[in-house]
């Protein structure tokens, strides 16, 4: 990693409280209160979220499963960020997360994926996965980490049991794609 981003993780150490794993015998309320700040990231920057109500209990279930990891940092007895990641095959998988903007910045958002990457390492697994969607800045901020994105455009293979719904499905998924904004917020 660049100097910068060691720094910053340094000071994420120095300006927060600390960091906590919520862990498989977590509550509810605890895992809705490290999802709220995913909500407000959502609202404030206009994106959407699923409802916790919607995810929550898949969430609880990973975590009792020792698959979820969902860590929140405290700074002055507050969450000023949290982030959910998931075991897959051998690999810890950042999923999503928020951070609230402070001035001073608390570098919060630097020691939740530093912790993801020392939880890697002392698990023996062979790399964290950053996962790097998101918009052009959160981009910015996870390809600081020395990740790399990996597109896979090309060759698409599928299995197909009915072509008949199979071509539906390539019809609909053309036409909804374009409102999935709308379509998630029915939903809600």
């Amino acid at each position: 990693m660049k100097s910068q981003v060691r720094r910053n993780i340094k000071l994420a150490f120095k300006r927060n409280e600390h960091y906590e794993y919520l862990s498989n015998n977590s509550t509810f309320e605890e895992l809705k209160a490290a999802y709220d700040l995913v909500t407000l990231n959502g609202e404030q920057f206009n994106y959407s979220t699923r409802s916790f109500k919607d995810l929550g209990p898949d969430l609880l279930i990973l975590l009792k499963k020792d698959l979820g990891v969902f860590q929140k940092v405290i700074s002055n007895s507050n969450i000023v960020s949290s982030g959910f990641s998931f075991q897959n095959y051998n690999y810890l998988t950042y999923l999503f997360g928020g951070t609230k903007r402070m001035s001073p910045d608390t570098k919060a958002g630097y020691l939740v994926h530093a912790s993801n990457i020392k939880n890697s390492i002392e698990k023996g697994m062979p790399g964290y996965n950053i996962s790097m969607g998101g918009s052009e800045g959160v981009r910015d901020f996870k390809l600081k980490f020395g990740s790399q994105e990996i597109y896979f455009e090309e060759p698409h293979y599928y299995c197909i049991h009915n072509r008949f719904l199979f071509k539906i499905f390539g019809v609909l998924e053309k036409q909804l794609k374009k409102h999935k904004n709308l379509i998630s917020k029915l939903l809600k």
